[in-house]
C-alpha cells in the first residue's frame, strides 16, 4: 500500500508572504485569542463552566512569594521556593501589596498576554516555515481553540510564559536560527527546566559547527546565569527546584498512575491517596517503585524520540517545518512517562499542537487533535470534579483513565508521525485510490 499523497512532507512554497499579509495574519493571531478569553469569561461570569475561574489555582501560592519578595525575604536563602529563578520574577508581574483577589486578577491579565504573545509567536512560526497564509491562519485559530480548551489554567498558572519561551524557539527554528532558539529554550529552563528537553532540536536545523556550539553555548548561559546570584548566596537552597522535583511522589493524575486509577475503578484495589509536595499522590509500594523508576523510563524514551529524529537529520534539517512533528512526540513521550502530570503542564505544548495542525503529515495533526482532547478532558476533570477524584469516585476516575488513555495513543500518533518522515532522497510518495 502506498503513502497518501497528504503524508507528504511538503517544501514550502512560494516567496515569504509580505509584510502586510504577515501583519494581518498576527493581528487575527492576537484577536482570535481575544474572543477565546472573552469567551471564557462570559462563560465564567454566566456560571456555566461548572467551577470558578480561581478554584485551585497557584496564585495564591504566588501571592504568598511576591509579598515574601516585596518583604526582604531572599528566594532559596530565606524562602523555600520550588520552582527555578525566573519564575521569581513572573510572580512579580502582579502587585502583591493588596489582595489575593486584586493579585490574581492582574496576574490572570498578565498571562492573557503572554498566552496572545505565544500565539502570536506561533503563527509566525507557521508563516515563516510553510510561507503560507492559509496554514498560519489555521495554526492561529488552532492556538485559539486550545485556549478554550484549557480554560482557567492558563489564567493562574504561570505556564503560558514557559509556552511563550517554546513558542519564540520554533519560530527562530522556523528561520533557521539555532543560536537564539536555543537560548529562547535556556530562558524556558530557568523557568521551568523542562524546555530543556527541545534543546537537541536546535542542532537539526542546518547550520556550521560553529553556529550549533554557539547555540549549545547560548543555551547554558540563559539556562545557568539566572541561577548564579542564588547559588553565591546559597548553594543548597539554589539546587530545591532540583531536589524538591526529584524526590516527588507518583502522582494520582500521572500516566504511569492510571494502574492504580483503574484499580480503585474496578474495584480491584484501593489505593492509598495523600498529599505531598503540593499535589495528591499514591503512597505504597507500587507506587514508589514506579516513582522511582520514572526518570529512568522517561530518559530512555526521550532518548528513544531523538533516535528517531536523528535518523530523519537531514529531513529537519531541509524542511525545518517539520520539527514541531518531532517537538510534540518529545514532549508528549515526557509528559506519560513523568511521575508527576498536573493539569498546567498540558499548556507547554500548545505551540507545538498548533503548528502541527498546519503539518502536510496526517499523522502529525492527528496527534494535535488527540492531544487538544486530552487538554479538554482535562479541564473536565480539574478543577470542577478534582476532590471526587481524590476520594475516588467513579465518574472522575473514568474520565481521567479517558484522558490519560488519550495522551498515549497521541503520543504515539507523535512518534510514528516521526518514523514516516521520508528521507530528503526518497521517491515522492504516490497518492492512494
Amino acid at each position: 500500500m502506498t503513502a497518501s499523497s497528504t503524508d507528504r512532507p511538503a517544501a514550502p512554497g512560494g516567496e515569504p508572504l509580505r509584510g502586510r499579509d504577515l501583519a494581518l495574519l498576527l493581528v487575527a493571531a492576537a484577536a482570535l485569542q481575544a474572543i477565546a478569553w472573552a469567551t471564557l469569561l462570559a462563560l465564567f461570569s454566566a456560571g456555566l463552566m461548572g467551577y470558578g475561574l480561581h478554584d485551585l489555582a497557584d496564585t495564591l501560592l504566588y501571592h504568598f512569594y511576591a509579598a515574601s519578595f516585596a518583604l526582604g525575604r531572599r528566594p532559596y536563602a530565606d524562602l523555600a521556593v520550588e520552582y527555578p529563578p525566573l519564575a521569581n520574577l513572573v510572580f512579580l508581574l502582579a502587585p502583591s501589596g493588596g489582595s489575593v483577589a486584586e493579585y490574581e486578577r492582574w496576574f490572570s491579565a498578565a498571562m492573557m498576554a503572554a498566552t496572545t504573545a505565544a500565539a502570536v509567536l506561533t503563527t509566525a512560526a507557521a508563516a515563516a516555515a510553510w510561507r503560507s497564509a492559509g496554514r498560519a491562519l489555521a495554526v492561529a485559530v488552532a492556538y485559539a481553540g486550545l485556549t478554550l480548551c484549557a480554560g482557567a489554567l492558563p489564567l493562574n498558572r504561570y505556564d503560558a510564559v514557559v509556552a511563550l519561551t517554546l513558542a519564540a524557539a520554533l519560530l527562530w527554528l522556523a528561520v533557521r536560527r539555532p543560536l537564539p532558539a536555543a537560548v529562547s529554550l535556556g530562558l524556558g529552563f530557568a523557568l521551568k527546566l523542562t524546555p530543556a528537553l527541545l534543546l537537541p532540536l536546535t542542532l537539526s536545523v542546518r547550520a556550521s559547527r560553529r553556529t550549533r556550539a554557539l547555540a549549545l553555548a547560548g543555551f547554558l548561559l540563559a539556562a545557568t546565569l539566572p541561577f548564579v546570584p542564588f547559588l553565591l548566596d546559597d548553594g543548597a537552597g539554589a539546587a530545591l527546584p532540583f531536589t524538591y522535583h526529584s524526590r516527588r511522589p507518583l502522582q494520582l493524575e500521572s500516566v504511569l498512575g492510571s494502574p492504580w486509577v483503574a484499580g480503585a475503578l474496578t474495584g480491584r484495589a484501593q489505593p492509598r491517596v495523600v498529599h505531598a509536595y503540593g499535589s495528591q499522590n499514591f503512597a505504597g509500594g507500587g507506587p514508589d517503585a514506579v516513582a522511582a523508576a520514572s526518570p529512568w523510563l522517561l530518559a530512555l524514551g526521550t532518548a528513544g524520540v531523538y533516535a528517531l529524529v536523528w535518523r530523519r537529520r537531514r529531513t529537519l534539517s531541509a524542511a525545518p517545518g517539520l520539527l514541531p512533528t518531532a517537538a510534540l512526540a518529545v514532549l508528549l513521550v515526557a509528559v506519560c512517562l513523568s511521575k508527576v502530570l498536573s493539569p498546567q503542564f498540558l499548556i507547554w505544548t500548545f505551540p507545538v499542537v498548533a503548528l502541527c495542525v498546519a503539518q502536510p503529515l496526517r499523522l502529525a495533526r492527528v496527534a494535535a487533535a488527540a492531544t487538544a482532547l486530552a487538554t479538554l478532558l482535562t479541564q473536565f476533570e480539574f478543577p470542577a470534579r478534582y476532590w471526587d477524584l481524590v476520594d475516588l469516585q467513579p465518574g472522575p476516575l473514568a474520565l481521567l483513565l479517558a484522558r490519560n488513555a488519550t495522551l498515549v495513543v497521541a503520543a504515539v500518533l507523535a512518534v510514528v508521525a516521526v518514523v514516516r518522515l521520508p528521507t530528503p532522497d526518497a521517491p515522492p510518495p504516490t497518492s492512494t485510490s
